[in-house]
């Protein structure tokens, strides 16, 4: 081997070498491309995992203010419940009638059972004295508690009146 032969040999050895660092070095950046792509891939997989807990807060947050707002209307209404309690009213009739009295500390008053229980509104019951009709000898008359909203009437007493001005209490 000459010398010219041994030089191209090295030259070529040398150049093969090189190959070989070029392969190895872009093996290197395939791998780190691969990586960097997976990388992208778990940042993308992170931030859909990110929307998708903003958008559960986002969700639990308005569930969270209808629940405030229910649990303050369910205050709001236990308090007017706790204004009023059911009660027997005595009648000078046979049976006593039920009636919301109020629990306050204000004007005792009752309210109108048939609004409060299906409306919700706290009526406050009228009393009144009713003329009922008459005859020649004597005028009938009821005393009730009248409802101005849903016109309901609970009769507590009846009296008769003679043409004497005699006024006795009737029963049914």
């Amino acid at each position: 081997m000459d010398v010219g032969a041994i030089s191209t040999t090295i030259g070529l050895v040398k150049d093969v070498a090189n190959q070989v660092i070029m392969l190895k070095n872009l093996t290197s950046d395939i791998e780190t491309a691969t990586e960097i792509q997976e990388a992208k891939q778990k940042a993308i997989d992170l931030t859909n995992t990110v929307i998708a807990l903003q958008t559960a807060i986002m969700s639990m947050q308005a569930d969270y203010m209808a629940l405030a707002e229910e649990n303050a209307w369910l205050k709001q209404e236990k308090e007017k419940k706790n204004q009023y309690k059911l009660v027997e009213y005595s009648t000078h009739l046979h049976d006593p009638i039920l009636l919301y009295q109020s629990t306050g500390e204000g004007v005792l008053h009752y309210i109108c059972p048939h609004c409060y229980d299906n409306e919700g509104k706290a009526i406050v019951l009228q009393q009144r004295r009713r003329h009922l009709g008459a005859t020649m000898i004597s005028s009938s008359y009821q005393d009730e508690f009248y409802c101005t909203a849903c016109k309901s009437e609970y009769a507590i007493a009846k009296y008769l009146k003679t043409s004497e001005g005699v006024i006795t209490r009737q029963s049914y």
